[in-house]
């Protein structure tokens, strides 16, 4: 984990943390107090979080980009093993091609 995302994650675990209490948290880390002061500034020029440092759409839009992604592997391993049925039971060698190309597509993919 990156000392930003320490930072976003004290945040969104410590809402109404103040900028003391976040460096006695993260001096552990080896994390500075002008480091945590430009880490924030910077997050929230770039809408990362809002005016209170609430990290609540970030890790929420974070969350839903694992599962979707998650949810796509998930289709294309489902995919592969429908090619490998077909290819057992096909006798055309230009469709088992075929359907090899695709399943090292799939493959590269996942």
């Amino acid at each position: 984990m990156t000392k930003a995302e320490r930072i976003r994650r004290f945040y969104y675990e410590n809402p109404n943390s103040k900028l003391a209490d976040s460096y006695q948290a993260l001096k552990e880390y080896d994390i500075s107090e002008s480091h945590i002061k430009v880490t924030l500034s910077r997050d929230r020029k770039n809408g990362v979080c809002d005016t209170n440092y609430d990290y609540t759409q970030y890790f929420e839009s974070t969350k839903a980009k694992e599962e979707l992604t998650e949810w796509k592997r998930d289709v294309r391993k489902d995919l592969v093993e429908q090619l490998l049925q077909a290819n057992a039971n096909e006798t055309d060698s230009n469709q088992i091609r075929l359907n090899a190309k695709t399943i090292n597509q799939l493959l590269v993919e996942i």
